[in-house]
């Protein structure tokens, strides 16, 4: 899995990646919908993806060990972001 995996904007494509992903990740005007679900259900929510044609893009994992985020299997602890109830 690589940091391209995340989905980005036509707009943000010609940034380096660091700043794409620092906008894709802690921007508040480029959305996407983010889920989980149990690995053993990814082909069949794939196949209703397909059906419909939408993308779904696996970008890290749940990790039980680890407290924050998990953003392509690497550790990132940034608790940025637009604070929508400040």
């Amino acid at each position: 899995m690589q940091h391209t995996a995340i989905p980005v904007s036509a707009a943000l494509q010609p940034l380096a990646l660091a700043q794409r992903l620092d906008f894709a990740l802690r921007g508040g005007d480029d959305y996407e919908l983010l889920f989980t679900l149990p690995k053993q259900h990814l082909d069949e929510v794939q196949q209703v993806a397909n059906k419909y044609h939408i993308q779904v893009t696996v970008i890290g994992e749940v990790d039980d060990n680890q407290t924050g985020l998990s953003v392509d299997y690497t550790f990132s602890d940034k608790r940025q972001g637009y604070e929508h109830f400040s």
